[in-house]
């Protein structure tokens, strides 16, 4: 769901941007349904027959190759911001020289700011099958905080070569977004698949499930806009590659 692909409702005028100035991939698919076996086809440049991770929580073995590792060794700073789903979750073991995960920052961040029911990401629990609004300023949301590390360690790492990893969880369930986001597209504007039957009983859920699904994707593409952002400010546009 981005604009750049032909999407008539979804506002991603960032990501727009970025397929606007590079290459934008016309046949992709996914390589796993899991997020953690996913991952690890990136850091590895294998698919799941080659690395062996056919689960969430399965450990990658340990001379499996990995992106940072190797870019490391040839003289570049390396970095992870955001959630990381390949274990084991230390970064060393990786090849990072500045390991910034979610989970470990994010609560302690969002406190600062006042924010400590932080669902889904912390806080009081919700029922299952909860979607819809969270009561925090998108300010104050994960993505807000992927944002703003990622910054810092363009900052701290931009008078050398290096690689930044920046791995934004969402969207992902739960459906939940903070204001405005929550109400940003019209359930009954939102396209549903052929494939769901217009019958059942549930579909006005789904279409504000959809809605709720394309705000989370606009709230990613701000936050991603601020990193963009920065990179033209720290001047790194020109002897940056963005994957």
């Amino acid at each position: 769901c981005v604009g750049a692909y032909g999407n008539p409702i979804i506002r991603t005028p960032n990501m727009d941007r970025l397929a606007a100035s590079g290459v934008r991939l016309n046949n992709m698919f996914s390589q796993f349904p899991l997020c953690g076996p996913s991952r690890t086809c990136f850091t590895t440049g294998q698919y799941p027959q080659a690395h062996g991770v056919h689960f969430n929580g399965v450990p990658l073995r340990p001379h499996s190759p990995r992106i940072p590792r190797t870019l490391r060794d040839h003289g570049y700073a390396t970095a992870q911001v955001g959630m990381f789903n390949i274990e084991p979750r230390i970064g060393e073991v990786h090849g990072y020289d500045v390991f910034r995960h979610q989970p470990a920052e994010y609560p302690k961040w969002a406190a600062e700011r006042g924010v400590t029911d932080t669902y889904p990401y912390g806080g009081e629990p919700r029922p299952d099958g909860y979607y819809g609004r969270v009561d925090y300023p998108a300010e104050a949301h994960a993505a807000h905080w992927v944002a703003e590390a990622s910054i810092e360690t363009m900052e701290q790492l931009a008078d050398r070569p290096f690689f930044l990893e920046i791995n934004e969880r969402y969207p992902h369930l739960p459906y939940v977004a903070p204001p405005p986001y929550d109400t940003m597209y019209d359930p009954d504007e939102v396209p549903i698949a052929p494939s769901v039957s217009r019958d059942r009983e549930d579909f006005r859920a789904i279409q504000e499930m959809h809605a709720i699904y394309y705000g989370m994707i606009s709230l990613v593409d701000d936050a991603f806009g601020r990193i963009l952002d920065a990179v033209d400010r720290l001047g790194l546009t020109d002897n940056t590659i963005i994957i």
